[in-house]
């Protein structure tokens, strides 16, 4: 992450998600970043992109909790991901 930072930087994330069964869904998500090349302290001034797709079970409704598997994609590689629980 640290060769990401600059003297300013943003980033925007969006998730989509579809209740494919009562316990079950897909989740896709992406996101941006950026770094401010007017003052480069590192190399790496380009856009930063992720993004990826992921399935959820609810595993124990009645305190809503989730667990999932996600595939997602960032400037180098793919990478997979296991979460108990909600992501945001």
């Amino acid at each position: 992450a640290l060769r990401y930072q600059n003297r300013m930087a943003g980033a925007v994330e969006v998730e989509g998600r579809y209740l494919v069964r009562p316990r079950w869904e897909v989740s896709m998500f992406g996101g941006l970043g950026y770094t401010d090349d007017h003052y480069p302290i590192f190399e790496n001034t380009d856009d930063i992109y992720s993004f990826g797709l992921g399935g959820r079970y609810n595993v124990f409704e009645a305190h809503n909790v989730w667990v999932g598997i996600d595939m997602a994609r960032g400037p180098e590689d793919w990478n997979w991901y296991v979460q108990v629980g909600h992501p945001w």
